[in-house]
């Protein structure tokens, strides 16, 4: 097992939900979609901001890593672990999204990326070489027995231009959990 990216589409009507009550706002009754990106989602972050300026590639980090968040955020680097209070729950996230907004700058941009593009930018030696995650997996064969290479990308990198024009189309948020 490793870690994954799932997004899910929330509507904007229902993300006062979300904001209201982010420890328990009913994920699975108001998502409209969701999609899981297993162990690919550090591949796209590199193979997506190549050949970007500044402003594209926080886009980029943006996609499955987002700046905005409801609920309690913990900072582990400053956590006295010693002294800690009674109250404190250190399995708590904060829900990370994307508003519309920001839904459609990185549809804008998926939108701009060719399929050709993508896969002229996949380099499984460079993706090795640079210890994505998950490092010396990235290969270039495509038979059924073997993943992470540009077949399974380009499937991948579908689904995820995909789901964020649909987001963006509906005006939606975009939540984030990568784990």
């Amino acid at each position: 097992m490793g870690q994954s990216a799932t997004l899910y589409r929330i509507a904007s009507s229902d993300f006062s939900k979300v904001r209201d009550n982010p420890d328990n706002f009913g994920l699975f009754e108001i998502n409209k979609q969701y999609e899981i990106f297993e162990k690919t989602h550090e591949g796209f972050r590199f193979v997506l901001s190549k050949g970007q300026d500044k402003y594209n590639v926080e886009i980029v980090e943006k996609i499955f890593y987002p700046k905005m968040f409801v609920g309690e955020q913990i900072d582990y680097l400053t956590l006295d672990f010693d002294n800690l209070p009674n109250d404190i729950d250190l399995l708590k996230e904060p829900v990370y999204y994307n508003e519309p907004a920001v839904v459609n700058a990185i549809s804008s941009l998926l939108g701009n990326i060719s399929i050709d593009q993508f896969q002229k930018n996949f380099d499984p030696d460079e993706l090795n070489e640079q210890e994505i995650y998950p490092s010396g997996v990235w290969n270039k064969r495509t038979e059924p027995n073997y993943a992470f290479n540009v077949g399974d990308m380009t499937k991948e990198f579908i689904r995820l231009k995909e789901f964020y024009k649909s987001a963006n189309e509906a005006g939606d948020y975009v939540l984030s959990y990568v784990g």
